[in-house]
């Protein structure tokens, strides 16, 4: 739980949530659908309380509505592709593409923050 708490405070800090709760997931023997799902979830939740925050802090939501637009129909056609993607792949290929990816997108984050 602790581990939780922590990358929740981290999501918020550094704006990704998907490479911090991914392996707390792994580890907890999900299948692949359950922590999929799961980790939907956690994002979901994640993502509605820091809108909540914002809202609170007077962030300007309205202004950007068309970059909000874009963001939600991109994260549309990507769930669409990824699910198409995971019902061809086979469970067994699913936890070390998963790794592999997470790891790719921390690496990048990693990388964003020292080219500064």
């Amino acid at each position: 739980m602790a581990l939780g708490i922590l990358a929740s405070l981290l999501s918020s800090v550094i704006g990704i949530a998907g490479p911090l709760t991914i392996p707390l997931l792994d580890r907890m023997g999900l299948s692949r659908d359950q922590t999929i799902a799961t980790n939907a979830a956690i994002n979901s939740l994640l993502h509605t309380l820091k809108v909540v925050s914002f809202c609170i802090l007077g962030f300007p939501y309205l202004s950007y509505s068309w970059l909000l637009f874009g963001f939600i129909a991109t994260s549309v056609a990507g769930s669409w592709c990824g699910t198409k993607i995971k019902n061809k792949l086979p469970e067994r290929s699913f936890r070390p593409m998963m790794k592999g990816i997470i790891s790719l997108l921390c690496l990048v984050q990693v990388v964003k923050v020292f080219a500064r």
